[in-house]
């Protein structure tokens, strides 16, 4: 018996020292959504059938991102049986069948001014290619990704070359 309540006590004791250390995060880190209009297809985009062939003209490209205050981090996104985490469109996702990835972070950035490889649709905690962070347009103080892409795409529509050396 008195083993028993020795047990009980030291375990009573181990709760008390244990609960402390954990702390439930602070939801006033977290500030909203911030929804980007990135790109729009246009036709030379939708006449590119090297990456896709799924891509129309006016199909728009958004970035979205979680805005957290100055030191918070997003630590994980999840979702549960009965909470299912779900990503939809009312139209379609565009994929880059040739150098698309489901994660931001396997884009080799070598990859992004071929085809459509910078309007892919994929998932990030952060990295929009292996060398790249994904910032919003109105941050990017250096030109983004997408600009690069935008301007190596219309050089090659004026020296339009065969799908197979691109």
């Amino acid at each position: 018996m008195s083993r028993t309540l020795s047990l009980l006590a030291s375990l009573a004791l181990l709760v008390q020292q244990a609960r402390p250390q954990y702390s439930p995060p602070d939801p006033s880190g977290f500030e909203g959504i911030q929804v980007e209009r990135y790109y729009v297809s246009d036709v030379n985009d939708a006449a590119d059938e090297d990456g896709s062939s799924d891509l129309a003209a006016g199909e728009v490209t958004y970035r979205v991102f979680v805005d957290l205050k100055e030191g918070y981090k997003l630590i994980t996104v999840g979702g549960f049986v009965n909470h299912n985490i779900t990503f939809n469109t009312t139209t379609s996702f565009f994929y880059n069948d040739d150098r698309g990835e489901s994660w931001g972070s396997d884009i080799n950035d070598i990859h992004l001014e071929k085809n459509t490889v910078a309007i892919d649709s994929w998932l990030s905690a952060g990295a929009s290619t292996d060398a790249y962070w994904g910032i919003p347009k109105d941050e990017d103080t250096d030109g983004s990704v997408v600009r690069r892409f935008e301007q190596r795409w219309r050089q090659q529509q004026c020296t339009r070359r065969p799908t197979s050396e691109r």
